[in-house]
């Protein structure tokens, strides 16, 4: 082979330059930081992020050096999109991810790294409503399934998105984006409270869209109620101050009381936009933007405050 091939990390993706180290071989190595945007961490022998690419005889590895060592063997005949990713994350087992390395790295993979499974393996994704603000990045998630209700793309296709007042919120690609889905058979439609996996069930709950819907999932510490736009804030409930994207203000006060009735503890029911949910919850370990809601609160919510004085 040639020397100065170059391999295309995909859209996005930088483009490495390789040379001949042996017949047929070639390395490539280069410095690799990681973290937050603008507070990056270089990789070293105390922060170590191994990451292996392997169909069996290929290997890229992310050392204790800081170099990221990628032998590629040039008789394999393995194509770029044949190469299977491995991928070791702090505090998570190796797993095959299943990952193909010509399918581009995109926002949906940021989150979903950090459980050590790639956006492609995901197979299940719960929109609680159609907003864009919620919805969008379907494409990016090949192999799922989306858990939709049925007033939801009832409203999102109907005739109320002729008026623009009330079509403002949601953007017609991501609603295309799941007709597409249904088309392929990828959407499951439920219509009002709906187990979807064992231990996550969603919950009708309206008013702020044509079928909004919350998600209650069981964790170690009981229930957690993932309330989204049934409550944007906390003093939306305690205030009884309603958001103004309204479909239907008596649905949308009644779900102020059905997320609490749900069955979890009122510090482990999260408003879907309140800035202060990121002051409350603890930090995940390896990420200081991410909170770990099914830890519970770390000091008391309005809500458990509120509840209190009732």
């Amino acid at each position: 082979m040639a020397d100065n091939i170059t391999l295309d990390a995909g859209s996005g993706g930088a483009v490495l330059a390789t040379d001949d180290i042996g017949p047929g071989v070639h390395h490539q190595m280069v410095k690799v930081e990681f973290g937050a945007l603008n507070a990056a961490t270089l990789v070293t022998a105390t922060t170590p992020l191994p990451v292996e690419i392997s169909d069996g005889t290929d290997t890229a590895l992310v050392d204790g050096s800081g170099n990221l060592n990628a032998i590629l063997a040039a008789n394999t005949g393995v194509d770029i999109g044949d190469v299977d990713v491995t991928s070791v994350i702090p505090g998570v087992a190796a797993t095959n991810l299943g990952k193909t390395l010509d399918v581009a790295v995109g926002v949906a993979d940021v989150g979903v790294l950090m459980f050590g499974v790639r956006r492609d393996a995901v197979k299940t994704v719960i929109l609680t409503h159609m907003h864009y603000d919620h919805a969008g990045h379907g494409p990016e998630f090949p192999g799922a399934q989306f858990v939709l209700q049925e007033r939801e793309i009832a409203y999102c296709t109907g005739k109320p998105m002729s008026y623009p007042p009330l079509r403002r919120s949601f953007d017609v690609e991501h609603v295309s984006d799941m007709i597409r889905a249904n088309y392929q058979s990828r959407v499951r439609f439920v219509d009002g409270d709906t187990e979807i996996l064992p231990g996550i069930s969603v919950h009708l709950i309206g008013g702020h869209s044509g079928g909004l819907q919350a998600v209650r999932v069981e964790t170690d510490k009981g229930p957690l109620v993932l309330a989204s736009d049934a409550a944007h804030f906390y003093d939306t409930v305690t205030e009884q101050n309603p958001f103004t994207v309204i479909v239907n203000l008596p649905e949308m006060c009644a779900g102020w009381d059905r997320i609490f009735e749900l069955g979890a503890a009122p510090g482990l029911v999260i408003p879907g936009h309140d800035p202060l949910v990121s002051e409350l919850y603890p930090k995940h370990a390896d990420d200081a933007m991410t909170v770990v809601l099914s830890d519970g609160p770390v000091k008391e919510t309005p809500w458990e405050v509120w509840k209190k004085v009732l």
